[in-house]
């Protein structure tokens, strides 16, 4: 009985010790490093462009801790110095990953870390090479009083304050579907062999020297893994020639990465299927054959919402297809051997 009691004491005396420890840390200031460590303590001295000093419970003396080290700083306490409280402060440090920060700019110098406090508790540290841009937006925390000087467009100069800027939101990842329609022209004359069965001439070859119009409507619905890497597949039905019934639906999958983060931002597809042809009696068309489809294309994306963003891309468009036709006034029969090769202009939706 008293071993037990004895051992139920130090138990009881070790939670204490824990729960002691553990409400001195919750009340102490605390530094976090890049490699993952993290320190306790009481913070001396804090300066934004060289580190902070940080007395240990136990050291004799404060450990010094340089910016570049630093990820994150949190203050026991509220640190009135770290944000204005006559005036509202926003300004913001957007990442290339697509993240971004709102709270005070407490030093910057070109080569160095950004130091930014999002409240007056928590400092965060930022690495140059992750910042994609800083933009310095401050609003006074009242309207302006009703006898302040207007200028000619009757815009209160006290008053005054930026636009806000629009956000990046795009989606980078999850699924997405995509619609385009676009104009395809032909680079001189499509690669062709026509062959007229002639009863008096047979077997006369000749080669394809039109210039014609194209048009293409395709629906692509994927998954964007990431920004570098989506897939996705879909349908096309493209118009080659309408006149001459030179129309194919292809079934083609699709690899969609974009190049940057920005409001208007560069991308690439590359889509590759293969396309049916049908026959058409009205047409005189016999016999019809599709091929493999190939399209590379680079374009823009117009701006940056999460829910929609419009497209424009140029590309170049290579399909196989073979055609068996009746021609209506001779009655001769043509047999095309077709290689497109289109430069294709596109305009879209990717939503």
């Amino acid at each position: 009985m008293p071993l037990t009691k004895l051992f139920l004491r130090y138990w009881a005396l070790c939670a204490l010790s824990a729960i002691a420890t553990a409400a001195a840390a919750q009340g102490a200031d605390k530094v976090y490093l890049n490699n993952g460590g993290t320190y306790t303590g009481d913070i001396t001295v804090y300066e934004p462009a060289e580190g902070v000093w940080l007395q240990i419970s136990g050291e004799v003396e404060a450990r010094f801790f340089e910016v570049a080290a630093l990820r994150r700083i949190f203050f026991s306490r509220s640190q009135p110095n770290l944000l204005p409280s006559d005036r509202i402060v926003n300004d913001i440090v957007r990442l290339l990953d697509g993240a971004y920060y709102r709270g005070r700019l407490l030093g910057y110098r070109k080569g160095a870390e950004v130091s930014l406090a999002i409240d007056t508790r928590t400092v965060l540290i930022f690495k140059e090479e992750a910042v994609y841009r800083i933009d310095f937006e401050q609003r006074v925390a009242t309207p302006p009083a009703k006898s302040a000087r207007r200028d000619a467009k009757g815009t209160t100069e006290a008053g005054r304050a930026p636009r806000e800027p629009r956000e990046y939101a795009f989606r980078e990842k999850g699924p997405y579907q995509a619609i385009t329609v676009g104009a395809m022209l032909a680079e001189g004359a499509p690669t062709a062999r026509i062959i007229i069965f002639d009863p008096l001439n047979p077997f006369i070859v000749n080669d394809d020297p039109r210039t014609t119009f194209g048009y293409s409507m395709q629906y692509v619905r994927g998954w964007q893994f990431n920004r570098w890497q989506g897939v996705g597949g879909g349908v096309s039905a493209d118009a080659y020639q309408m006149e001459r019934g030179e129309i194919l639906l292809n079934a083609l999958a699709q690899y969609r990465a974009y190049f940057t983060r920005r409001k208007v931002g560069l991308y690439g597809v590359l889509d590759a299927g293969y396309g049916f042809a049908f026959r058409n009696e009205r047409q005189g068309i016999s016999e019809a054959r599709g091929g493999f489809l190939l399209h590379p294309a680079v374009g823009l994306r117009l701006g940056a919402r999460k829910d929609y963003n419009f497209t424009v891309d140029l590309g170049y468009r290579f399909q196989q297809a073979r055609y068996t036709q009746t021609l209506p006034f001779s009655g001769d029969t043509e047999v095309r051997e077709l290689f497109y090769k289109r430069l294709s202009l596109r305009v879209g939706i990717v939503y």
